[in-house]
């Protein structure tokens, strides 16, 4: 991300994305070595499984080898490759020198883990922000360039969301008609994840654009205490137990806080989030310990 923001000037989640997989279209803004475009396009890919797997993979790649192959029945962790290894995959092509030069050193082995901590069952879109980079956004009569133009809109404008149909939107408000979906900023109004929580936090950040509720579904087979720690701004966190019942109050992050929660009572529980009818971004950690005798 940062490398490609050093190349256009703009973060990716600002850029045009493309229709077909989701990530930011950067290409034609800028003119870099095709080798390095292809390994920047990996590492900004939405679906973790498409990229590096590990920053030695990355390195060689650079270095013009075959990644090692999967093992059988194992998993590869997603791993989130470094501003250092980005900053040594630009100052390969733009010709700096980096690191250890020496071919014959060894690469560390990519490391290996269990399944994502998290799964996505639902998200739903219902409203999105107009972030066109060749402003005002054209309002078609339908999901297609050949249909005509029935208004424009500013950037920065909050559209309702209807349908979706090859990579169009059909807004209901404040117009009425279709919009090319990689012309929009959007997120999921309504979005449930499960998780595995352990003894390692497991971050959590989104946002909302507009109206919405995202939940996280969790289990627990025994009692425990749920940490939960803020990294972002201030931040309200509902917590329901297994009959879908609220656990006390809402908890209440300021920025930099953190609570925890007792869970007595195993079974299924949730984190829930409130947009409060109003867009705002979310960072925060949780995870579980098991309660000590002397809770």
């Amino acid at each position: 991300a940062i490398a490609v923001q050093a190349l256009t000037g703009l973060p990716p989640h600002l850029l045009p994305t493309d229709t077909l997989t989701g990530a930011p279209r950067w290409r034609d803004r800028v003119t870099v070595n095709p080798e390095l475009a292809a390994i920047l396009d990996r590492l900004l890919h939405p679906d973790w499984r498409h990229r590096f797997r590990s920053a030695p993979e990355v390195l060689q790649t650079l270095a013009g080898k075959t990644p090692p192959p999967e093992l059988p029945r194992r998993r590869w962790l997603p791993v989130v490759v470094s501003v250092g290894t980005i900053g040594m995959v630009v100052g390969v092509y733009a010709g700096l020198p980096f690191g250890n030069e020496n071919p014959s050193s060894e690469m560390p082995p990519p490391v290996l883990s269990d399944p994502p901590p998290s799964e996505t069952l639902i998200c739903r879109v219902t409203t999105a922000v107009v972030r066109d980079p060749d402003p005002p956004l054209n309002v078609r009569a339908g999901p297609a360039v050949t249909e005509p133009i029935v208004g424009t809109l500013a950037n920065g404008t909050l559209l309702f969301v209807g349908d979706r149909q090859d990579g169009w939107l059909q807004i209901t408000a404040p117009l009425q008609g279709w919009v090319a979906g990689n012309r929009v900023a959007k997120s999921c109004n309504e979005k449930e994840q499960r998780l595995t929580l352990s003894a390692t936090p497991l971050p959590l950040r989104d946002r909302f654009l507009g109206p919405g509720v995202h939940r996280y579904r969790f289990a627990i087979t025994a009692p425990q205490v749920l940490h939960l720690v803020n990294r972002g701004d201030d931040l309200e966190v509902f917590v329901y137990g297994p009959t879908g019942s609220l656990l006390g109050q809402s908890q209440r992050l300021p920025p930099q806080s953190q609570r925890s929660i007792t869970l007595q009572v195993p079974g299924p529980h949730t984190l829930e989030l409130n947009s409060h009818f109003r867009g705002y971004a979310y960072d925060f950690t949780a995870r579980l310990q098991p309660v000590s005798p002397n809770q």
